[in-house]
Order: C-alpha cells, then structure tokens, then sequence
C-alpha cells in the first residue's frame, strides 16, 4: 500500500470510532464534575434573596474516594506479590527465578504507591482505567494513559478483544529525531510538514500541567501523533498486527508490531470500577452515590441557613419596661429593676432543627457505606447496647458488607496487574536484558531469555480482613496439629512457614519450608533401626514358612510309606 493508502486506513478507523469515544468521555466529564463538587446550581431564599450558604456542596463522592484509597492500595504494597507456577519439568525449574525477577521490578523498577494510588483514584472518578507496558532502564514499566487520549474498537466489549486502540499523544520534534527504532529514520526536514499541537484538543491538564503549552524552538516544539496499534487487514482476508504513527495527513512510520504475538499488537491493560454488559467501559463511584451526595447537599443547605437565620443571642424589652438608668444597668450586665409583673424580656436561641431532617441525613451516609464497602465501625448501632448479642451481630453484619465490596474492587485491580504481570514477563523474555537475581542471598545471573516457559501466574493480594482470618485459621491450624498424635513433624513446620508468610515475614518463612523440606526427606528415609528389626522379621517368617513346609513334606512321605506298608501286608507279601 502507498503511503496515502494507509492514512485512509488509519484515519478511517480512527473516524469511525470517534462518536462513541466522544458519548462515553461525555458522561466521564459528567461525573468528574461531580465528584468535584461542580453543576451544582445555588439556591435562592423565599424572598429572592441570595441564600449565602446556596454554593455549599457536600463532595461526598470525592470523600469516598479518598477514605477509599488507603484500603484499595494497602493490599498491593507486599514485597512478594506475584508468584509463578511452573506447568511443566522445565518451568518448574525456572518459577522461582521468574517469581523473584517480577517482584524485584514490582518492588523496585518501579514505587508500588505511585502506581497504585492514582490508579485506584482514577479507576473510581471515571469508572475505567487503563494502563500502557512500556520498556524503561532495562526493565518493565507501567504508565496510566487518560481515557481522553484513546480511542477503542468500538465493537469490542473487552480491551483484549480490540482489533485496534488509537492513542493520541504529544512529542517534540527532537523525540522523533532522536527514536529512530521506535519513530522511523527522519531528517528536520522531512518532519517539516510537521505543525504544532493544537491547543483547544488539549483541555484536560494530566497530573495537573498545562497541556496548552508549547515551545518556540522548533527542536522542542510539541507535535499532537496518532499511534495506531492493533490488526490491519488485507484485500485477500489476512490480518498481521501493526504498529501507525502520523500526525495531521503526514505518516511518520507503519510497519510490523514490536510487542509480542500473543498481545495482538495492544500494549494495555485495564480493568472497571464496576463493570457494564457489552462495554469495556465501567461505571463509576458516583453512579452509585450521586443522589446521595445531592440530598446531603440540599440537608446541609438547609441546616446552614436555618441556623443563620436563627435569633441566637439577640434580646428584646418591652417598650416602657425599663427607664434609661435601669436600661443601662441591663445593657451593661448590672442587676436592674423592671416594670409589669408580665415577663417583659424576651432573649432568642437557635431555632430547633427537626430530628427527621438529621436522621435523614445519618440514613444517606449509611446507604453510601453500603453501597462503596467504606463505613465507620458501629455506624448506625446503638451505643447503649454495644455489648448486647444484636449489636455484635449487626456490627459483624456491616463490617463483613464492607468487607465483601471492598474484595470486590481489590479482585478487578488484580485482574489487571495479573495482565500486566504477564506482559512484563514477556517484555523480558523478549527485550532479553542480563539480569541478577537474589534467591535467598544466592546471587544468581541470568537473561531474560531464560525466563521463557509456561507458567501459571498467582497475586499474593490479601485484605486486612482477609489477612487477619487466614492468621487466625493456621493458628486453629497448629492446634490441633499439635493434639494430633502421628502428625510429621514437617507439616506443622510447612504450617508454621505459611503463618509466618501470612503477617509479611517472608524471610523466616523461607527458612522454615527450607527446613520442612529436609525433615520430609529424612522422614520419607527408613530408619537403620528399622530396617534390621524387619529383616529379622522376614527371617523369623521365612524360617517358619521352611519348617512348616518340611513338616507338610515328612508328613506327606510318612502317609506315602503307611500306604506302601498297608498294600504290601494286604498282598500277603
């Protein structure tokens, strides 16, 4: 194909799926507004008056998302999160080895936190997140692409099922000139036709910079390319995975796709908040919680212009109750006489709010904690009657609620980092780099080459709640192990390794199931002992087994000689 043939190509995809990338990024805008307390419209008093408190908004979808955040990222902060499982001789051999190389770039290629905090914030604002596998320093990385940037297959329901994803981005004029593996081999002047980014396509600010700005040297000035990556077909029904780069009608480079077969030419991975049927876009938090968060904007209106309009510390007199040497002795605190013997003062308070409007309130914070799994201990319960059965009952209630939702959202993010732990084992393998590995203080070297085999892949990701059951199960555990009579000793030792695993001293726990190990190979070799008390034995029964057999066959020639002695004597011989 020309070069005006593939920008058809490219273009063309790119112009069919932009409707329905621009109504899901719709309703995303709406809900990041939202979340930051914005389109709220402000409320006015009965007389028209500007209500002072009719701004006020009650961000509590922005709250949950941040009361969120320590639960959601906790659990992805352990130093051996991801573990490999050889499904044959030969990957078994080298598991070990893959499982140690994922975790040192887990733990240090790359901060844990600074993936997971923005991931876990974005994945609940827009309802999907999406990450990039990317090559940096000799090791795998991950980078949080905004939705804003891509534009999917609209046909697919999944990212994995994508025949392509178009990634929009900016790069210098000297990032082109500088990756030629990665861009193609250009000149300043073939980049000529090249023209800056426009700014109005670039409103939303990422990370918080200013996506407007550009340079005026033409070295560092910014230039908005598509980069195509996924399948393109042929006239003849072929399909080969690609890789399109072009900025405005310019193609900067096509050719094969770098990433290996098995990744259909996508380099991304993701994973929703909440998943819709048949869209690979999810909802998010505030679809859940967004009447709620209106109806404690309205109450928390309400309460705040009610108390405003209250007359707490204001005073009244009856005119004529008091002459103006008893007023000023009022006015300045002194004791002071008064006419009437009718109450003639009047002193006012705060206006009593109704006890439906605060309990209203308390049942929208309890329905949003359902809802998001995020609840505060006891909320709801009766503190009078914490020490009843009922109330033990309904705390262990809403806890293990929360506790089930929260799980929930933990299992969609290991989903995704499963992908792309995955990916990174086979950007290593392909990338091929000299690596050392620590293995328990052996110092081992290796290439990523090494690595290739057939594995199954496990995330070690645990919740508090979860970790603190599993803590309490193998305690039960060596219990009744140790009440068990006949028990090898190396299985309480595997279970005390697995206790040990459980509140992060993986070290120890290393040691301990190298040690069971030894004590299952000294217990699977006979005793000396033993072995000469059962070849004694064997001897004793075959000695027994001889002399029966020798009785049965003297028995046998005496009956022979009676029957030969009898014939002889009845023959008269």
């Amino acid at each position: 194909m020309t070069n005006e043939q593939i920008l058809d190509k490219l273009t063309g995809d790119l112009a069919g799926a932009k409707d329905n990338q621009v109504s899901q990024l719709a309703i995303i805008e709406n809900w990041r507004s939202e979340c930051n307390g914005d389109g709220y419209s402000a409320s006015t008093s009965p007389t028209s008056r500007q209500d002072p408190y009719g701004k006020v908004v009650v961000k509590l979808i922005k709250k949950s998302i941040e009361s969120s955040v320590p639960s959601l990222v906790e659990p992805f902060l352990g130093s051996n999160i991801v573990s490999l499982k050889g499904k044959d001789a030969m990957s078994q051999s080298k598991a070990k080895v893959g499982s140690a190389v994922l975790n040192y770039f887990w733990n240090y290629s790359i901060r844990p936190e600074e993936l997971m905090e923005p991931l876990v914030r974005t994945l609940q604002t827009d309802g999907t997140v999406i990450g990039k596998i990317v090559w940096k320093n000799d090791a795998p990385d991950t980078e949080l692409t905004p939705l804003d940037n891509l534009t999917f297959d609209p046909s697919a329901d999944k990212i994995e099922d994508c025949k392509f994803i178009i990634e929009k981005s900016k790069v210098s004029i000297a990032d082109i000139l500088g990756n030629p593996g990665w861009y193609g081999k250009h000149t300043l002047e073939s980049l000529k036709d090249l023209m800056p980014a426009s700014d109005e396509d670039w409103e939303v600010n990422v990370n918080g910079s200013d996506n407007s700005f550009n340079f005026d040297d033409r070295a560092r000035q910014l230039i908005e390319i598509n980069t195509y990556y996924g399948t393109m077909g042929d006239n003849e029904g072929n399909t080969e995975t690609v890789i399109g780069i072009w900025s405005d009608n310019v193609l900067i480079k096509y050719g094969a796709s770098p990433y290996p077969e098995s990744w259909n030419g996508l380099p991304f991975i993701s994973t929703v908040y909440i998943p819709v049927e048949g869209s690979l876009y999810g909802e998010n938090i505030g679809n859940m919680i967004s009447t709620d968060q209106k109806i404690s904007t309205s109450i928390q209106r309400s309460i705040l212009t009610h108390i405003d309009k209250s007359t707490n510390g204001q005073r009244g007199f009856k005119v004529g109750a008091l002459d103006p040497i008893e007023e000023s002795k009022f006015k300045n605190g002194f004791d002071f006489k008064y006419q009437d013997r009718e109450p003639a003062f009047w002193e006012g308070s705060f206006n009593t709010i109704n006890g439906e409007v605060l309990a209203l309130q308390d049942r929208t914070k309890a329905d949003v904690e359902e809802l998001l799994g995020i609840g505060r201990l006891n909320a709801g319960l009766d503190p009078r009657a914490l020490n009843s059965n009922v109330s033990a009952t309904a705390s262990s209630l809403v806890n293990s609620n929360a506790q089930r939702r929260l799980l929930l959202i933990v299992r969609h993010i290991s989903s995704m980092l499963e992908g792309m732990m995955r990916k990174w084992l086979d950007m290593t393998i392909l990338m091929n780099p000299d690596l050392v590995v620590d293995l328990g203080g052996e110092m081992v070297s290796l290439q990523g080459m090494d690595l290739e085999g057939n594995y199954d892949l496990v995330l070690n990701i645990t919740t508090d709640a979860m970790k603190s059951d599993k803590i309490q199960n193998l305690n039960m555990t060596l219990q009744t192990l140790s009440n068990t009579p006949g028990i090898p000793p190396s299985i309480s030792m595997e279970t005390t390794a697995d206790l040990f695993a459980a509140m992060d001293n993986h070290i120890l726990a290393d040691q301990l199931r190298e040690l069971a190990e030894n004590m299952r190979q000294q217990e699977s070799q006979p005793n000396p002992m033993e072995q000469i008390q059962t070849q004694m034995a064997m001897q004793r029964e075959q000695a027994e087994v001889s002399k029966i057999q020798s009785d049965t066959e003297l028995n046998k020639a005496k009956s022979v000689e009676s029957f030969v002695s009898s014939q002889v004597e009845s023959y008269g011989l």
